[in-house]
C-alpha cells in the first residue's frame, strides 16, 4: 500500500499497483480464513450449513435527487455537477453487487436440499433470482454490510463481515435462540475508477431497493415485506454506514434500528493528532491521505518528511506564510490534505453534500428520538453503536463524530478501544460490552 500511494492518481502506474493490492485482497477473501469463518458462523445459527447467492441491485442514477440530497432544480449548482459527473461515469455500470448469506434452514426445503456446495466457501449455492430478497424470511434481521479498504480496494467477501455475523448471534438475547441472520455484502463502487459519490449511490440504491415500496424496477407499488433493516461497516465501510445509514434514516424514519461502525474513514484532511502520534502503524497516514485524494479528487500533495520535534520552522521546511495558524496547526497540517479538503468544500459548500463525504458535518435531527409508542415507531431512531481505536491514525475521525451525535443526543453507545485499526480482541466466554448492546438491538432485547 506504500507504493500505492507514492504514484500519480491515474497514471499507468497507480493502475498497475491498485490491481496488485486488489488481487492480493481478493486472494484473501478466498481463502482459508473466510471458510474457517463461515464454519464459525454455522456452528452457532439454526442451521449447520449457510446459504450463499450473489447478484446485482439496480444501481440508481437519480438517487441522490430521488432522495432530495440534490436540488433537481438548481441546475447551475456546482455541487449538482457531482450527480452529472457521476450519472457520466456510471452509465456502463451493470448494478450493484451483493453478497447474500443466511442459515440454509431458511429456505424452502426444495432449493435447500437441491442446492450445490461451493468449494471456496463451503456453502450453499442459491440462484439469485430464486429469493426476493423484499419478501425472504421478512421476520428474520437483515444487515446490510459494507466492507473496509480506504474506499479503494477490498470487496463483500472480506472475513471481518462474516465474524460480526457470528458474533452478534453468539451474543443475541437468550429468548430469541436460535438467533437467525440474513447478511447483505454490498460490493460498492472503489475509486480512482468509481469516485465520490458512485460508492454512496450503490448503498443507497440497496438500501432504497429494500425498503421502498415502489418497485423500481417497474415503477408498480407492490407489497414490500422488509420493513426494517440493520446498517454496519468497517473502517472505509464504516463511512459508508454512517452516511447510508444516516441518510436512510432522513429517507426512512423508523426503518433503519441499527448503525454499527468501527474505526471510521471519515476526515479528508487527515490533519489530526491522532494522524501524527500514530503515523509509524498500519494504514500508514500517507496511504490515507493518498486513498482521500483518489475518492475526492483531492489535489495531489508533495510528500516530505514529517519533521521532527526537536525542528525548528526554519530547517524543517513548514510554510510560515499563514500567520493564524498556531505551530501546532503548521505541524499537523503539513503534507496533509487540509488545503485541498478546504478548497473541495468551497466548491462544493452543501452541508447536503458535504455530509456525504463526512456525516459528522452535517447530522440528521430527531436522533434522539426512541420508540415507545405506535406514534413514535413510525420517527424511531436507529440505535447507534460507534467503535474506535486509540493506537489507529483515525482515533480522531472516531472521537469527531462521536461528539457530533453527542451533540444531537442520539441515542447511540460509543467505545474508545485499545489497540490499533479495527483491532479488538474478542472472547466469546466473556465479550465486550459493545456486542451484547448491538446483538440487543439487532435481535431484540
Amino acid at each position: 500500500m506504500s507504493s500505492l500511494s507514492r504514484t500519480e492518481i491515474g497514471s499507468t502506474e497507480c493502475k498497475e499497483a491498485t490491481s496488485i493490492v486488489r488481487k492480493k485482497l481478493h486472494d484473501s477473501a478466498y481463502g482459508s480464513k473466510s471458510k474457517d469463518a463461515l464454519k464459525e458462523w454455522s456452528k452457532v445459527s439454526s442451521s449447520n450449513l449457510i446459504a450463499e447467492s450473489s447478484g446485482f441491485i439496480p444501481f440508481r442514477t437519480n438517487i441522490l435527487k430521488e432522495w432530495n440530497i440534490v436540488d433537481d432544480d438548481d441546475d447551475d449548482d456546482d455541487d449538482d455537477d457531482i450527480h452529472t459527473d457521476t450519472v457520466a461515469a456510471a452509465n456502463d455500470r451493470e448494478g450493484v453487487k451483493i453478497l447474500v448469506r443466511f442459515p440454509s434452514s431458511l429456505l424452502p426445503a426444495e432449493l435447500e436440499e437441491n442446492g450445490t456446495i461451493l468449494e471456496y466457501s463451503g456453502c450453499l449455492e442459491v440462484d439469485f433470482d430464486k429469493i426476493d430478497l423484499r419478501t425472504f424470511a421478512p421476520d428474520v434481521p437483515m444487515l446490510i454490510q459494507f466492507h473496509a479498504g480506504a474506499m479503494i480496494m477490498g470487496g463483500c467477501h472480506d472475513s471481518w463481515l462474516i465474524d460480526e455475523a457470528t458474533r452478534l448471534v453468539q451474543n443475541a438475547p437468550k429468548q430469541n435462540t436460535p438467533s437467525d441472520l440474513i447478511t447483505v455484502s454490498v460490493e460498492y463502487g472503489l475509486a480512482p475508477e468509481n469516485p465520490f459519490p458512485i460508492g454512496i449511490m450503490d448503498g443507497l440504491s440497496v438500501i432504497d431497493y429494500l425498503l421502498n415500496d415502489n418497485d423500481t424496477t417497474n415503477t408498480t407499488t407492490t407489497t414490500n415485506a422488509r420493513k426494517a433493516v440493520h446498517i454496519s461497516g468497517i473502517s472505509a465501510g464504516a463511512n459508508v454506514s454512517l452516511v447510508t445509514g444516516l441518510e436512510s434514516f432522513r429517507r426512512f424514519p423508523g426503518k433503519i434500528l441499527s448503525i454499527h461502525a468501527q474505526s471510521p474513514f471519515l476526515n479528508p484532511a487527515g490533519d489530526t493528532m491522532s494522524y501524527y502520534m500514530n503515523k509509524n502503524v498500519s494504514p500508514s497516514t500517507q496511504f490515507l491521505r493518498w486513498s482521500w485524494q483518489a475518492y475526492l479528487g483531492l489535489e495531489q500533495q508533495t510528500q516530505k518528511q514529517t519533521p521532527s520535534d526537536d525542528d525548528s520552522n526554519s530547517d524543517n521546511g513548514i510554510d510560515n506564510d499563514n500567520d493564524n495558524e498556531t505551530q501546532l496547526e503548521k505541524v499537523l497540517r503539513k503534507d496533509s490534505n487540509y488545503s485541498s479538503w478546504n478548497k473541495w468544500k468551497a466548491d462544493h459548500p452543501s452541508k447536503a453534500i458535504q455530509r456525504l463525504v463526512n456525516p459528522a458535518l452535517d447530522v440528521p435531527d430527531g436522533l434522539n428520538i426512541m420508540s415507545c409508542n405506535d406514534d413514535e415507531t413510525k420517527n424511531a431512531a436507529p440505535k447507534i453503536i460507534l467503535r474506535y481505536n486509540m493506537g489507529d491514525p483515525l482515533m480522531d475521525d472516531g472521537k469527531d463524530i462521536v461528539d457530533a451525535l453527542k451533540t444531537a443526543n442520539a441515542n447511540a453507545s460509543y467505545y474508545k478501544e485499545m489497540g490499533l485499526h479495527c483491532k479488538q480482541a474478542y472472547n466469546a466466554d466473556a465479550p465486550n460490552e459493545n456486542w451484547k448492546i448491538w446483538s440487543e438491538a439487532v435481535f431484540g432485547g
